[in-house]
């Protein structure tokens, strides 16, 4: 049996970080867990009332036992909950944080990325009580996590996986199953480093409409003031090719967690990189084939995800682009080979003043790894 303590909201009817956290503590202890619940209310700045705040109310869902509501208006002051926590010598401390609905939502900017309601302050004091701390971030795209990534040795992403979340949550941290999932996107390390934010695209400085899916779906606020006040959601992306970890690897900005990035609770080892062939022209297909090793005990998935990068090229490219990737199942210490494709084809670009796509003869790089930053494997080929 494992002492388990969960801090966050806990009202399943709200939906959110609320509803998964439910579950999550419902099924540690059909695991026969002793499990203590410290919900709280958050106090959400709201992007949908400009200079007023949004609570979340969290009363005791049925079958919890919640040791405490904490009132987070001041926050927070957690150094008697520490103390608690402290004295319980939990094995295990789960922090659920993140953002909400009143921060993420269709057709307007987040104000910033930020962990809001001074959650860095609560993960920073609960660390302090307990180091056996894991936090869960419940957020649809990407937060500064500097501070938590300081005191949190371990960090899930949760996304917003919908009422069964939190069962799903709880058999990644049992170990039932190995976390196998991938970043779609950069974490950077703070906003400035966006190219949203270096290319003064953000925040949004279009001009005034009304909501769409209000128009469409919520005739009853209509006719609100704050719906009329919303910003369009016109998004600029002046910064070209350079989208996403594109900017990153060009720019040469560290990010925090780079695109195509995720542990497991085992590790992946990448051997015996070969193409069918050494050069390639415009209607061949690149075939790239490499043995993938599971490292580890149990059944887990990895993404291989190949590169390529232009070697001394007349044409502006990013550093690398993604081409091909492909999710790999194994079994504890199994080894598959592995092929993947890249038609020549894919490999052109538009020419403006030819009017049409046009095929760079030279030499290309091939890199195999297990994210944007985690190049295992390396290999040059021709395109004549």
């Amino acid at each position: 049996m494992k002492r388990i303590v969960i801090i966050g909201p806990a009202n399943p009817y709200r939906g959110g970080i609320a509803a998964f956290n439910e579950r999550l503590a419902k099924q540690f202890m059909t695991e026969g867990n002793e499990v203590t619940v410290y919900t709280f209310t958050l106090q959400y700045p709201s992007f949908l009332f400009p200079g007023k705040t949004q609570y979340t109310s969290d009363p005791c869902p049925e079958g919890l036992r919640v040791r405490r509501r904490i009132n987070s208006v001041n926050p927070f002051n957690w150094i008697s909950v520490g103390d608690e926590i402290r004295e319980m010598n939990a094995d295990l401390v789960i922090f659920v944080c993140g953002t909400n609905k009143s921060i993420e939502s269709e057709g307007s900017d987040r104000q910033s990325i930020l962990l809001p309601a001074g959650q860095d302050e609560v993960a920073a004091a609960l660390a302090e009580a307990n180091p056996n701390l894991v936090s869960v971030i419940i957020s649809g795209g990407p937060c500064d996590l500097q501070k938590l990534a300081e005191v949190s040795p371990a960090i899930v992403q949760g996304w917003w996986n919908g009422l069964e979340g939190g069962r799903a949550l709880a058999d990644v941290l049992f170990g039932d199953i190995a976390p196998s999932g991938k970043l779609p996107f950069t974490f950077p390390v703070k906003l400035e480093d966006s190219p949203a934010y270096a290319m003064g695209n953000f925040p949004n400085k279009a001009k005034v409409q009304s909501d769409l899916f209000t128009d469409q779906y919520r005739a009853d606020l209509g006719g609100q003031a704050w719906r009329r006040q919303m910003l369009a959601p016109d998004s600029e992306y002046t910064e070209g090719q350079l989208v996403g970890y594109r900017w990153y690897d060009t720019k040469g900005v560290t990010p925090l967690f780079a695109f195509g990035y995720g542990l497991s609770y085992v590790s992946f080892k990448y051997s015996s990189l070969a193409t069918n062939k050494s050069s390639y022209k415009a209607k061949d297909v690149i075939k790239v084939s490499f043995e993938l090793t599971n490292e580890g005990e149990m059944a887990a998935d990895e993404v291989a995800q190949l590169y390529v990068r232009r070697i001394d090229s007349a044409v502006e490219w990013p550093l690398k682009e993604l081409k091909a990737f492909s999710r790999v199942t194994l079994n504890g210490g199994e080894t598959k080979k592995v092929t993947l494709e890249i038609p020549v084809s894919e490999l052109r670009y538009w020419d403006v003043e030819s009017n049409g796509w046009q095929l760079e003869s030279g030499d290309i790089e091939l890199l195999l790894g297990s994210a944007s930053d985690d190049i295992r494997l390396r290999k040059q080929i021709t395109i004549k």
